[in-house]
Protein backbone atom coordinates (compact mmCIF):
# COMPACT_ATOMS: atom_id res chain seq x y z
CA UNK A 1 0.00 0.00 0.00
CA UNK A 2 3.31 2.93 0.80
CA UNK A 3 4.54 1.42 -2.02
CA UNK A 4 1.38 2.46 -4.22
CA UNK A 5 1.26 5.89 -2.36
CA UNK A 6 5.00 6.63 -2.87
CA UNK A 7 4.52 5.80 -6.72
CA UNK A 8 1.33 7.92 -7.48
CA UNK A 9 3.15 10.67 -5.53
CA UNK A 10 6.21 10.51 -7.08
CA UNK A 11 4.35 10.52 -10.28
CA UNK A 12 2.01 13.30 -9.51
CA UNK A 13 4.06 15.80 -7.04
CA UNK A 14 6.81 17.93 -8.01
CA UNK A 15 8.58 18.99 -4.20
CA UNK A 16 9.81 22.61 -4.58
CA UNK A 17 14.12 22.92 -4.13
CA UNK A 18 14.99 22.06 -0.81
CA UNK A 19 11.96 20.06 0.06
CA UNK A 20 11.37 16.60 0.41
CA UNK A 21 9.12 13.65 1.00
CA UNK A 22 8.76 11.38 3.70
CA UNK A 23 6.45 8.86 5.20
CA UNK A 24 6.53 8.13 8.80
CA UNK A 25 4.22 7.02 11.54
CA UNK A 26 3.33 3.91 12.01
CA UNK A 27 4.69 2.63 8.46
CA UNK A 28 8.28 3.98 9.31
CA UNK A 29 7.84 2.46 12.94
CA UNK A 30 7.04 -1.27 11.08
CA UNK A 31 9.89 -0.78 8.41
CA UNK A 32 12.52 -0.04 11.43
CA UNK A 33 11.54 -3.47 13.16
CA UNK A 34 11.42 -5.27 9.76
CA UNK A 35 14.86 -4.48 9.44
CA UNK A 36 15.90 -5.13 12.93
CA UNK A 37 14.22 -8.47 12.93
CA UNK A 38 16.16 -9.92 9.31
CA UNK A 39 19.42 -8.56 10.60
CA UNK A 40 18.75 -10.27 14.13
CA UNK A 41 17.53 -13.51 12.50
CA UNK A 42 20.50 -13.68 10.00
CA UNK A 43 22.77 -13.09 13.25
CA UNK A 44 20.92 -15.77 14.95
CA UNK A 45 21.12 -18.04 11.91
CA UNK A 46 24.67 -17.90 12.50
CA UNK A 47 24.79 -18.42 15.97
CA UNK A 48 22.77 -21.37 15.37
CA UNK A 49 25.06 -23.09 13.28
CA UNK A 50 28.39 -22.21 15.45
CA UNK A 51 26.38 -23.74 18.54
CA UNK A 52 25.68 -27.08 16.43
CA UNK A 53 28.62 -26.75 15.10
CA UNK A 54 30.49 -26.88 18.71
CA UNK A 55 27.41 -29.43 19.99
CA UNK A 56 27.99 -32.31 17.39
CA UNK A 57 31.83 -31.15 16.29
CA UNK A 58 31.87 -31.59 12.79
CA UNK A 59 30.08 -29.30 10.07
CA UNK A 60 28.68 -32.17 8.66
CA UNK A 61 26.07 -32.05 11.07
CA UNK A 62 25.50 -28.69 11.78
CA UNK A 63 24.74 -28.19 8.13
CA UNK A 64 21.92 -31.33 8.33
CA UNK A 65 20.44 -29.18 10.46
CA UNK A 66 20.98 -25.95 8.57
CA UNK A 67 18.59 -27.86 5.69
CA UNK A 68 16.23 -28.05 8.18
CA UNK A 69 15.15 -24.27 7.54
CA UNK A 70 14.69 -23.86 3.64
CA UNK A 71 11.82 -26.51 3.75
CA UNK A 72 10.35 -25.04 7.05
CA UNK A 73 9.89 -21.57 5.26
CA UNK A 74 8.35 -23.37 2.24
CA UNK A 75 5.99 -24.04 4.80
CA UNK A 76 5.90 -20.23 6.39
CA UNK A 77 6.17 -18.75 2.91
CA UNK A 78 2.58 -20.70 2.17
CA UNK A 79 1.26 -19.59 5.68
CA UNK A 80 1.96 -16.18 4.88
CA UNK A 81 0.51 -16.49 1.45
CA UNK A 82 -2.66 -18.30 2.60
CA UNK A 83 -3.06 -15.09 5.23
CA UNK A 84 -2.90 -12.80 2.59
CA UNK A 85 0.57 -12.30 1.26
CA UNK A 86 1.57 -9.19 4.12
CA UNK A 87 5.21 -10.06 5.23
CA UNK A 88 4.46 -8.07 9.02
CA UNK A 89 6.31 -7.91 11.91
CA UNK A 90 4.29 -11.01 13.46
CA UNK A 91 4.77 -12.82 10.38
CA UNK A 92 8.89 -12.68 10.69
CA UNK A 93 8.23 -13.70 14.81
CA UNK A 94 6.54 -16.43 13.26
CA UNK A 95 9.23 -17.76 11.03
CA UNK A 96 11.70 -16.91 13.37
CA UNK A 97 9.73 -19.34 16.05
CA UNK A 98 8.98 -21.77 12.76
CA UNK A 99 13.05 -21.62 12.96
CA UNK A 100 13.78 -22.92 16.46
CA UNK A 101 11.17 -25.55 15.98
CA UNK A 102 12.57 -26.66 12.91
CA UNK A 103 16.46 -26.47 14.66
CA UNK A 104 15.55 -28.21 17.86
CA UNK A 105 13.60 -31.50 15.24
CA UNK A 106 16.78 -31.56 13.34
CA UNK A 107 19.06 -31.42 16.53
CA UNK A 108 17.02 -34.20 18.09
CA UNK A 109 17.18 -36.49 15.17
CA UNK A 110 20.72 -35.90 14.82
CA UNK A 111 21.06 -37.04 18.75
CA UNK A 112 19.12 -39.82 17.86
CA UNK A 113 21.38 -41.05 15.02
CA UNK A 114 24.59 -40.31 17.08
CA UNK A 115 22.97 -42.48 20.08
CA UNK A 116 22.09 -45.54 17.28
CA UNK A 117 25.97 -45.32 16.31
CA UNK A 118 27.60 -45.31 19.62
CA UNK A 119 25.13 -46.51 21.98
CA UNK A 120 23.19 -49.44 20.00
CA UNK A 121 26.58 -50.16 18.46
CA UNK A 122 25.35 -50.23 14.62
CA UNK A 123 28.07 -49.47 12.63
CA UNK A 124 26.57 -48.43 9.18
CA UNK A 125 25.54 -44.88 9.62
CA UNK A 126 23.00 -45.10 6.54
CA UNK A 127 21.12 -47.46 8.10
CA UNK A 128 20.99 -45.80 11.52
CA UNK A 129 19.83 -42.70 9.63
CA UNK A 130 16.90 -44.86 8.22
CA UNK A 131 16.26 -46.66 11.75
CA UNK A 132 16.24 -43.04 13.28
CA UNK A 133 14.12 -41.70 10.54
CA UNK A 134 11.71 -44.78 11.34
CA UNK A 135 11.93 -44.67 15.25
CA UNK A 136 11.37 -40.78 15.50
CA UNK A 137 8.14 -40.59 12.55
CA UNK A 138 6.84 -43.70 14.59
CA UNK A 139 6.56 -41.59 17.80
CA UNK A 140 5.56 -38.49 16.88
CA UNK A 141 2.39 -40.79 14.43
Amino acid sequence: MVAEIRQKVGAGVTAPPGYHIEYGGQFESAEEASRTLLLLGAAVMAGIFLLRYVAFRTARDALLIMLNLPLAMIGGVAGVFVAGGVLSVASIIGFITLFGIATRNGVMMIAHIHHLVERKGMTDVLEASKRGVEERLGSSL
